[in-house]
């Protein structure tokens, strides 16, 4: 059971990182059935699909293909990312003069520690029955 759970939360974090959706596994018979129309009307293989849909040849499939829209818009994994990173790193340069006369001054600390904590063990109740 450990590890069926184990790899069911794998799998979860899998399509989690992969921006994968429940409507993306859903709509998957949507892209097979799409597939199967492109290569009966255009004898598209499934990269060169996959390439009008989702890769290079999106832009221009889109506008040749208007009739189509509705169906393209029912097929998974139709999100934009919208991801915008800034970083700035500065690097500082700066140089530090130490002085040729330092004077150290010692301080003796007064730090001392208390034991506040009180255990059970302590009290003897909790102790393993012993022999006499």
């Amino acid at each position: 059971m450990v590890k069926f759970s184990a790899i069911i939360l794998s799998i979860v974090i899998l399509f989690q990182s992969l921006n994968i959706t429940y409507n993306d596994v859903l709509n998957m018979n949507e892209l097979i059935e799409h597939a199967q129309y492109h290569k009966k009307a255009y004898s598209d293989g499934f990269i060169t699909f996959l390439s009008k849909h989702y890769g290079k040849l999106k832009a221009e499939h889109a506008k040749k293909h208007q009739e189509e829209r509705k169906e393209h818009e029912k097929l998974p994994f139709q999100f934009d990312f919208h991801v915008v990173d800034f970083h700035k790193i500065t690097f500082n340069n700066f140089a530090v003069f130490i002085s040729s006369s330092i004077t150290f001054v010692e301080k003796k600390d007064f730090f001392h520690h208390h034991n506040f904590y009180n255990s059970p063990d302590s009290l003897g109740i909790f102790q393993p029955p012993r022999y006499i």
